[in-house]
């Protein structure tokens, strides 16, 4: 959704929305659709929370050219600092700027670890070096979809 959507949105909608689920990750921060909905008191909640790694088996010829956040150095080396997975810099990332994220794990120990994320408070510096990160990377890109399976929609 952009920015533009949501301003129409708020314009034109009898009952206004109360979150907005967006695809955001380090590689895609959409910082500037994140305040826009803020300001509009719209809650974010993020899904593709770990980015590529969200896509394996999915879109994998994106996913191929792209490192796991899990293994950048930046993520790589304030969880190390801190002693934490890499999962959970990438998870309070989002949940210190407010953001809801909605993570997928099947291992009950990781399960437990991703909510742990909120034990930790990351530097000002450490979510700047994080938000460097962002190339307007999307993975879930309806516009990529193949038109020719409209037919299915």
């Amino acid at each position: 959704m952009s920015g533009g959507m949501v301003m129409d949105l708020m314009r034109y909608a009898k009952i206004k929305p109360a979150v907005l689920q967006v695809e955001l990750h380090p590689y895609h921060a959409q910082q500037n659709l994140v305040r826009l909905a803020q300001a509009f008191n719209i809650h974010i909640t993020a899904y593709s929370s770990f980015g590529p790694t969200s896509w394996v088996g999915i879109s994998d010829n994106v996913v191929a050219k792209c490192e796991s956040l899990f293994d950048h150095s930046v993520i790589a080396g304030i969880a190390q600092k801190h002693n934490i997975r890499a999962a959970q810099v990438v998870l309070r990332w989002a949940t210190q700027q407010g953001v809801t994220v909605i993570p997928k794990s099947s291992d009950e120990k990781r399960l437990k670890e991703n909510l742990e994320n909120e034990l930790l408070s990351l530097t000002d510096g450490e979510i700047k070096a994080i938000d460097k990160l962002d190339a307007g990377l999307r993975f879930a890109d309806p516009g990529a979809i193949d038109p020719r399976l409209a037919m299915y929609a």
